[in-house]
This record gives C-alpha cells, structure tokens and sequence, in this order.
C-alpha cells in the first residue's frame, strides 16, 4: 500500500470535502481518502498515486493542490 499527503485548498463547507473525496475515490488503486475541512489530505492507494493525477481528478471542481 502507499499513502500520499497532500493539502487541497477552496473548501467552504462539509460538501466541498465530499466532492473532493468522492472525485479522488475514482482515481484507479485508490482504497481509501481521509479529507478534512482544513484541506489536509491523506489518500491510500494499492499502486502510487502521482500528485499529478490527484490535479488532474479535481481540475473541474474549482479545487486546488497546494
């Protein structure tokens, strides 16, 4: 398993947090993401998950990689 951390910036509310998660959800070899408000960002993958691919997923939901 590989864990990435990463910080993802725009949230303003509980929804914002459970669109990022389920976008990044859909990211192939991933099993699990931990998002909190404050944009800190743990995700668990069964292959490694490039920073890249994680812009990528959330490059139409106004959300940033930081």
């Amino acid at each position: 398993m590989f864990d990435l951390n990463i910080n993802i910036s725009g949230f303003k509310c509980g929804a914002c947090v459970k669109l990022a998660k389920s976008v990044i959800e859909k990211i192939k070899g991933v099993k699990n993401v931990d998002v909190d408000i404050s944009g800190k960002t743990l995700i668990t993958s069964e292959r490694n998950i490039t920073v890249d691919k994680v812009k990528n997923a959330l490059s139409d939901t106004g959300f940033k990689v930081i």
